[in-house]
């Protein structure tokens, strides 16, 4: 009984105790579905490609840019916090950064060449991109504030659609192995350029294009283009357990893991226009997310996570190392 009065007396009881009341008074029981993930994604549904996000449901669109400009090539930061994209606002195509809202938008580079398909580093530091600043498809990485701009390879074949490895150590990319065009293989480097390997050069497929990585990085899902249609498929990282995730039923592109890795968005023309889809990793359980009029095109998804800063759940983690630190 001794021991009671003064475990209640303590500041650090009280202040834990302060934030159980917190918990019940501001993380409802709808929680998990109100701050699901988005996806972001290209449209030119009002006669102009501009970014948009939705829920990974389809719900609450949202138009991010109104640019005269096309803004394209959205791509989420690890953290949900910020978007890259590539706009011909000045001219050919630059790369730009802004705030997941579509506000505070930044450019990072400026070229008189065309730059696209951004990808984040895991960090949020650095941009890998491709860009025709040397005449030729190369792959790039720019800090977030656009300084140190580093060119990764250096070769006479194209590459492109570049995609970070979740422990930021790797860079997959698409490439053609000849330099001509005629075959399209995914590769894989080091985050520095290094150590370039070439995973699907044996299989049978030859125009191999977008690669991304799963969350936990065990898996690469790509489209590939065989007798003018275009599927999804998934391998191991190392090139291995090739899996054939869409049935030819029009063109598949642009594959996406979720950040729980038990989706992949992607987009397809098979209705007609293309438009956004979700499929579980298996390629079952196919849904159709945008449905808009003829003509009118969405294309290259892309996830933004939950960005936990701006979340009761994240703020309940920073308050407990509040508590802690007292």
């Amino acid at each position: 009984m001794h021991g009671h009065p003064v475990i209640i007396a303590s500041p650090f009881f009280r202040e834990c105790l302060s934030l159980l009341v917190l918990v019940m008074l501001v993380v409802p029981d709808s929680t998990a579905q109100r701050f699901e993930p988005k996806i972001v994604f290209e449209s030119n549904r009002n006669g102009n490609w501009d970014i948009y996000a939705m829920n990974a449901d389809g719900n609450n669109l949202v138009q991010l840019t109104d640019d005269p400009a096309d803004d394209r090539d959205p791509a989420g930061s690890t953290d949900g916090q910020k978007i890259a994209f590539t706009s011909m606002r000045h001219g050919p195509s630059d790369l730009y950064v802004m705030d997941s809202d579509g506000s505070n938008v930044v450019r990072l580079t400026n070229s008189n060449f065309l730059e696209l398909n951004p990808s984040w580093s895991p960090d949020g530091t650095k941009t890998a991109f491709a860009s025709y600043r040397v005449h030729n498809w190369e792959i790039y990485t720019i800090d977030t504030d656009g300084n140190n701009l580093t060119r990764l390879t250096e070769n006479k074949r194209l590459d492109g659609g570049p995609s970070w490895s979740p422990d930021g150590k790797k860079i997959a990319f698409y490439s053609d192995p000849d330099g001509r065009s005629v075959s399209w293989h995914i590769f894989v480097m080091d985050a520095n350029g290094d150590g370039t390997r070439n995973l699907t050069g044996n299989t049978d497929l030859t125009k191999c294009f977008s690669p991304s990585w799963s969350p936990n990085g065990s898996r690469i899902a790509f489209y590939v283009w065989h007798n003018k249609v275009s599927d999804i498929y998934s391998m191991t990282a190392d090139g291995k357990r090739l899996a054939k995730l869409t049935n030819g039923e029009g063109n598949s592109r642009s594959p996406s893991y979720s950040p729980d890795g038990t989706k992949i968005a992607f987009s397809s023309d098979r209705e007609g226009n293309r438009n956004i889809k979700l499929m579980e990793t298996d390629g079952r359980g196919v849904v159709q997310l945008t449905k808009t009029r003829a003509g009118v095109e969405n294309r290259d998804p892309s996830w933004l996570p939950v960005p936990f800063a701006v979340t009761p759940i994240g703020r309940l983690s920073t308050l407990w190392g509040e508590v802690k630190r007292k």
